[in-house]
């Protein structure tokens, strides 16, 4: 079996196994402790493009799924996804004998970007927490009324999965329901759940047949951390304001764990764990302001924008070698397909790979307009350069994730080996 836990927007330095300050005891003692940790990157700084990057094997300027110049909106990027016709790990398991479920509390990550291609079933959750920025209303009426055939079909899928478990399931999935809106319209404060409480109890509700591919993508780790306060640019001036933000973001992250742990937990109890490859990760991370922004929409690719977890329980059978390398978000892709073939042995490539940003998605008074981002991995090494028609500027140059002083002769010395593999825009 092949398991994805994405726990949206988890960037990888408040991770422990990474120096940062959230436990991830949960998890890896629910997964028997028999864990590997890499170096992640995402190859995108935000949704759409780095899922297509997981969901491909391919780094963003192959896939084509990505935001430019002309095509700046989260809504062109979810036409230009919905349009791709070409494989993806859901099809190549599914063609495999694969049972193939997804579920997404991002309704960015469903039908309305294509990103449910290839899955047999595929359950959206959004508990619609917030406003998603780049929709006006009637962008949203136009969406759900080409969504509400797909709708349909899910349900009729679901209520299929309902009646070979029981009313009891059912029931507690109902709940699960209640209690999420319960808590957004009585809690004032620090949001609890973005409904990982509502995956899991449908999770506990299918029944999963062997060999299965699960994705599941969580949204506690996704702004907003209060249902009180706006997650918006007025923050950058305010670093009170920052540092409340910031703790709720560590709090979302620590429930995140908590029920990637829950997955893991509900997988032992069915006798599958050992069975399974389980992976948990992230799309991309988020920025506090380190770099001048808030969130992860403005095109940069910092460690804090890009840096994401890879922790991997193995199944039985399959040894994964440690690396100091930096792995990325499409290596994934071969990993799971390793795994679904029976390979003996995985290891990560260690490079050269890439992060690529073409467009800030949306306006931001920091990164401007145009300006087309490029970050190169190889080895433990990562350098990011903005490029804006002339000679590349470097913007970070990292190694084994902790950034360099960019005038000291090392960080001078790998972004003019890693420069080498930048393209002219």
């Amino acid at each position: 079996n092949v398991v994805i836990v994405l726990c949206d927007t988890l960037r990888r330095d408040v991770l422990d196994v990474y120096g940062g300050p959230v436990s991830t005891r949960p998890l890896i003692e629910a997964l028997g402790g028999k864990v590997v940790t890499y170096l992640g990157y995402s190859n995108s700084f935000w949704t759409i493009p780095s899922h297509f990057s997981l969901f491909t094997g391919l780094p963003v300027g192959k896939h084509g799924i990505h935001e430019a110049p002309g095509r700046n909106t989260v809504e062109a990027v979810m036409e230009l996804g919905r349009r791709y016709g070409g494989s993806t790990l859901a099809w190549e398991l599914r063609k495999r004998g694969y049972e193939t479920i997804g579920i997404s509390a991002n309704p960015f990550v469903s039908h309305a970007s294509g990103l449910d291609r290839g899955f047999r079933l595929f359950i959206p959750y959004d508990l619609t927490y917030r406003p998603w920025p780049g929709l006006d209303l009637d962008e949203w009426l136009e969406l759900w009324e080409a969504g509400e055939r797909y709708r349909r079909s899910t349900m009729r899928a679901f209520i299929g999965e309902a009646r070979r478990t029981g009313l009891g399931s059912v029931m507690q999935l109902a709940l699960s329901y209640v209690r999420e809106r319960l808590a957004q319209l009585l809690q004032s404060g620090y949001i609890a759940s973005k409904g990982a409480d509502v995956a899991i109890s449908i999770l506990r509700l299918l029944s999963l047949t062997e060999p299965f591919f699960l994705f599941v993508n969580l949204m506690e780790a996704h702004e907003p951390y209060y249902y009180n306060s706006k997650f918006d640019y007025r923050h950058l001036g305010c670093r009170r304001c920052l540092d409340r933000e910031f703790r709720g973001y560590l709090r979302s992250a620590r429930v995140c764990v908590r029920a990637a742990a829950e997955i893991a937990k509900l997988l032992r109890e069915r006798g599958a764990l050992g069975r399974t490859l389980f992976v948990f990760t992230s799309d991309h991370g988020q920025e506090f302001a380190e770099h001048g922004t808030l969130g992860h929409i403005s095109g940069h690719l910092y460690e804090e924008n890009i840096g994401i977890p890879i922790i991997v329980k193995p199944p039985d059978g399959l040894e994964l070698l440690a690396s100091n390398c930096y792995v990325g978000l499409h290596e994934l892709y071969g990993l799971a397909v390793a795994a679904a073939s029976g390979e003996r042995r995985w290891s990560p490539s260690c490079g050269p790979g890439l992060a690529e940003s073409y467009e800030a998605v949306v306006p931001d008074p920091e990164a401007g307009r145009g300006v087309r981002r490029v970050a190169v991995f190889e080895g433990d090494r990562k350098a990011a350069y903005r490029l804006d028609g002339g000679d590349p500027v470097v913007e970070e140059v990292a190694v084994a994730g902790r950034p360099l002083d960019p005038r000291s002769a090392e960080a001078k010395r790998v972004a003019g080996e890693l420069g080498g593999y930048v393209a002219a825009p």
